[in-house]
């Protein structure tokens, strides 16, 4: 009987190694796949105008992309998004408020410069909404889905206001 107790520990003793060895290669298997599948990060961004067509500014040309209601919208070399106010609203409100978005795929990320002088940097798979001018606004609202760092050009006449899905931050500048 000491003999069958032992071949039984051993029968059991082997499965569990049988079973580790199959958990551990499937297991370095899908880590090796999941580690091939994933691109480097770069500045990859596409973004949305107002009337809804998009502009891929990864492949889009350095230099001027548009300008819509006094306001040029440029590709610097180092592969950012500036907004460049070129006609300031004097009196009143503006004609029609634009929305500007800018969206990162997964692996990506891109830096904005808005329209007041704040600099954006977007993370992966985030989107960030904003109007075309702050011009004639009480305050600098953007909304936020994803990941974002803000450097924010002080105005403490105009707070810089953040919208995201859970939170609502206000900042006067960084």
């Amino acid at each position: 009987e000491p003999v069958s107790k032992n071949r039984l520990w051993l029968k059991v003793a082997a499965v569990r190694v049988l079973c580790a060895g199959v958990v551990v290669f499937t297991t370095q298997t899908k880590k090796g796949e999941l580690l091939a599948d994933v691109a480097p990060g770069g500045n990859k961004a596409t973004l949305t105008l107002a009337d809804g067509s998009k502009v891929l500014l990864d492949s889009a040309v350095n230099g001027e992309i548009i300008k819509q209601s006094g306001v040029m919208v440029s590709k610097a070399a180092d592969g950012q998004l500036v907004y460049t106010i070129q006609e300031r609203v004097v009196h009143g409100e503006p004609k029609k408020m634009l929305t500007n978005t800018v969206s990162t795929p997964r692996g990506g990320q891109y830096q904005i410069n808005l329209p007041d002088g704040t600099r954006v940097w977007l993370n992966a798979a985030s989107e960030l909404k904003f109007p075309l001018s702050f011009a004639g606004l009480k305050e600098r609202r953007v909304s936020l889905t994803g990941e974002a760092y803000f450097e924010v050009k002080k105005n403490a006449a105009k707070p810089f206001i953040v919208a995201s899905d859970r939170q609502v931050v206000q900042v006067l500048g960084t």
